[in-house]
């Protein structure tokens, strides 16, 4: 404090000791396991880490907890809940099953094709003469769709045209190989999606199953992956003991 008398100024200087406190700017909340693993790595920021290297957890399992305990040296002198942070990376597995029948049909277009003019009106689509064919299987192609214009007003009418293509319906069978080859492309496919969501994929274990009808691939894809995700928990702010005359805030 300073004191003015006259043209003395006085400064008194008292020593005082800061109270030592936490500032939690954010909701408390714990990192769980959000798949059964093993894990291979954690590397925490923030929070209590629950587990370690090697350690089987299943989903839902608490692999960082909010709770974190403050000490004075080797004195614990409080708790505090803050927010986990943490990157936890553990050893997977997927299963892929798939199966490819060897009878199968397959379309097989005919030189048969038909064109046909409809009229909208009003977004109405009216087809007076429809190509007569004999109740085949066919697609349709939209050649075109126009509607009348005179500059920018649209009138509500306009004509389609559309193409007719006719096909068969083909029993087909498949070779073994053939349906192997079906299936590894598809098991190709998942391990690419698996690697575009940031997966490590480590080992691919597959086998077949040869039946007389189809061919089943059964495969378990072994992975790391991260499995940290936070949850929310009820705030519970702990109490610290203070520095100067032992009460607690």
């Amino acid at each position: 404090s300073v004191s003015i008398k006259g043209t003395k100024a006085t400064v008194k200087i008292v020593e005082t000791i800061p109270k030592t406190y936490i500032v939690n700017n954010e909701s408390p909340s714990d990192i769980v396991a959000a798949k059964d693993g093993i894990i291979v790595s954690i590397a925490t920021s923030s929070g209590t880490p629950m587990v370690r290297e090697q350690d089987a957890v299943k989903a839902g399992d608490v692999l960082v907890s909010s709770l974190v305990h403050i000490k004075d040296g080797e004195t614990e002198v409080g708790t505090k809940n803050v927010r986990s942070k943490a990157v936890v990376v553990a050893k997977l597995w997927y299963d892929y099953n798939e199966t490819v029948e060897k009878t199968y049909t397959e379309k097989v277009y005919t030189d048969k094709t038909y064109e046909d003019m409809s009229i909208v009106i009003n977004n109405k689509v009216i087809n007076i003469i429809k190509p007569n064919l004999n109740n085949q299987e066919y697609e349709i192609l939209n050649i075109y769709k126009k509607y009348f214009k005179i500059g920018d007003y649209q009138f509500p009418f306009g004509i389609i045209k559309d193409k007719y293509t006719c096909y068969n319906n083909v029993e087909k069978v498949r070779t073994t190989e053939e349906c192997e080859d079906i299936l590894n492309k598809s098991l190709e496919k998942k391990i690419q999606e698996l690697e575009a969501d940031g997966i490590d994929v480590l080992s691919v274990d597959k086998s077949y199953e040869d039946n007389e009808s189809n061919l089943r691939l059964s495969a378990t894809i072994t992975v790391t992956e991260r499995i940290d995700s936070e949850v929310a928990v009820s705030s519970n702010e702990g109490s610290m003991t203070d520095g100067v005359d032992g009460e607690s805030n």
